[in-house]
């Protein structure tokens, strides 16, 4: 049983640890020639991924303001409770990952592409909520 379990779990970690890793960004920021240059195209990533974050938001708040007559009310107040949460998380998710990799310079990237990752990922579930009220 304990066997079973050391099982799964070593199947599972390295899902989990490549769910707050953006391949993408990860490729085309590490290409730079230099340390500054690769940070500065992390950071315009994390910004375009939080931007895009921030849309989707919107766009789902007007969607259930638009779309749901009888629950309109409660389901604003759970995406606004959810959009919290969901905050708290990244924030102690990243500052984990950021904090795997102390004493690296790659800290601060680690975690500004943990937060790149997990904003695309929760933009890509909020406009598949959207889609299903539409």
């Amino acid at each position: 049983m304990l066997r079973s379990l050391l099982l799964v779990c070593a199947t599972l970690l390295p899902l989990a640890t490549a769910a707050q890793r953006d391949p993408s960004a990860e490729n085309n920021c590490y290409s730079r020639l230099s340390h500054d240059s690769m940070r500065a195209c992390i950071k315009e990533q994390s910004a375009a991924a939080t931007k895009e974050l921030e849309s989707a938001e919107k766009l789902l708040a007007s969607t259930i303001q638009r779309e749901l007559h009888n629950s309109k009310t409660s389901a604003r107040q759970h995406l606004t409770q959810a959009n919290a949460k969901y905050r708290q998380y990244r924030k102690a998710q990243c500052s984990f990952q950021a904090q795997a990799a102390t004493g690296k310079k790659s800290a601060p990237d680690r975690e500004m592409l943990c937060t790149t990752a997990l904003d695309l990922q929760r933009a890509k579930d909020l406009h598949a909520t959207i889609e299903t009220l539409r």
